[in-house]
């Protein structure tokens, strides 16, 4: 396991207030505090914003930074809020607040939905659900970044208020999992399956499409309580509160899995966490893999052993639970027939030789069921292929290996595909440069 790295990104600098009695300086909510402004400066080294020294886990793209919406709360409730917008790589504004200890909020590249209004309160802020579908909070140049900072605000002239000696930073972190996986020519192949695997593809399935604002860590994830959870609309093996999984094997969602790591924007997939108070199969955030199957000539039964020219194969289930690989339909379907299995009278196609195999997003060093399969913000999950141990299910749904349609079916306790999945957390991005 690669050790885990500090999760914060310094973004945002915060001034502390200016007291002044302009008649701008009005508040949308009784307040009990001396009236005075609050002072937001954001600086950037360059229009690119990236880190010194850069970062070998991230794109530049993840690190970008165009503007932070702010969230002021007193003694539990919304004071104010305001935008700071970047311009030739700096921002400043000021925000009409009080004196005394303040919670302060930042939302870094926001999008529309991430909005309060002044008298909101603070409880309502944490449990604010947004949209959170990888096109909204992973956006290249645009990620969406989250944090907080508590500090107590006094009396100064606005003027002081932008000093850089005064300013305060605000530490945020990425909120959405990154997952990329690397699939090399040394994976093993076991000798039962036999015969050769090719063209690896990866997606993720069953990805919250909600997230909170602010969130400790391994609190649970929108609908994350097991009552919240219901599969009604359609029943899909797939809790509704979840994007549904779809079925189409050669969904142009899918993306080549790396020959060697490679961390770059375009061969990642971007998640909203996903915490549950019970895993199970439909709930879990999982990535599915797609591997072109050849099967050696020893293990194809009957007297057609010539594969179709696309490459597809059928499957014959046997009483005793195992599979067995045919060339020709009209001998496989016969072969399912005579092995009397309840409720199969034909075989299993696997189309165009394609078989998919579902690993879920698991942190292997937690013991705890809940934690050990959450998926956290901020974190990546990398994912190395390293055996297949069968040909997996035939679709993106097989009920038999990917989605059971029953969704509180445990998690699967066979592996047709070993992988080594490691969670590191991304690591610092500096993006503040001193002021004047």
């Amino acid at each position: 396991m690669m050790k885990m790295r500090s999760t914060i990104l310094s973004v945002l600098a915060i001034a502390t207030l200016a007291s002044c009695s302009s008649d701008d300086n009005n508040l949308d909510i009784p307040v009990s505090g001396e009236k005075t402004f609050a002072g937001f400066t954001i600086q950037v080294k360059d229009a690119n914003t990236r880190a010194a020294g850069g970062d070998d886990l991230a794109d530049a793209v993840e690190q970008k930074v165009n503007g932070a919406r702010l969230f002021i709360f007193s003694k539990g409730v919304l004071e104010t809020t305001g935008d700071v917008t970047i311009v030739d790589g700096k921002g400043t504004t000021a925000l009409a607040t009080t004196t005394g200890d303040k919670l302060v909020y930042a939302v870094v590249n926001a999008n529309d939905n991430m909005t309060m209004t002044a008298g909101s309160t603070l409880d309502a802020f944490k449990a604010k659900a947004v949209a959170a579908t990888s096109n909204v909070i992973a956006i290249s140049d645009n990620f969406v970044m989250v944090g907080n900072q508590e500090h107590k605000l006094g009396e100064q002239t606005k003027e002081q208020a932008v000093i850089p000696a005064n300013l305060v930073k605000i530490n945020v972190s990425r909120a959405a999992a990154k997952v990329v996986m690397q699939y090399t020519a040394t994976v093993k192949v076991n000798p039962v399956v036999a015969g050769t695997f090719a063209a690896a593809n990866f997606r993720l399935d069953q990805c919250n499409t909600n997230m909170f604002l602010p969130r400790a860590k391994y609190e649970f994830s929108p609908k994350g309580l097991t009552a919240e959870q219901a599969d009604a609309t359609p029943i899909d093996g797939t809790y509704d509160h979840l994007q549904a999984v779809v079925a189409g094997g050669d969904d142009p969602s899918f993306k080549a899995a790396a020959t060697t790591w490679n961390y770059a924007f375009v061969n990642s997939f971007y998640t909203a966490e996903n915490i549950n108070e019970l895993p199970t199969t439909g709930n879990t955030t999982f990535a599915l893999v797609r591997l072109n199957y050849t099967p050696a000539e020893s293990v194809i039964n009957g007297t057609n052993k010539v594969l179709a020219s696309d490459g597809t194969f059928y499957a014959v289930k046997t009483n005793a639970g195992a599979w067995l690989i045919y060339a020709d339909k009209t001998e496989a379907d016969a072969a399912q027939v005579a092995a009397a299995v309840p409720g199969l009278t034909e075989a299993k196609v696997y189309g165009k030789g394609q078989c998919f195999y579902r690993l879920n997003l698991r942190d292997m060093r937690e013991t705890e069921l809940t934690k050990k399969y959450a998926v956290l913000r901020n974190h990546i999950y990398m994912i190395n292929i390293t055996e297949v141990n069968g040909i997996g299910g035939n679709s993106p749904i097989d009920p038999d290996v990917i989605l059971p349609i029953d969704p509180t079916t445990p998690l699967e306790t066979e592996t047709h595909i070993s992988a080594e999945i490691t969670v590191v957390d991304w690591i610092p991005v500096e993006m503040n440069e001193p002021l004047g």
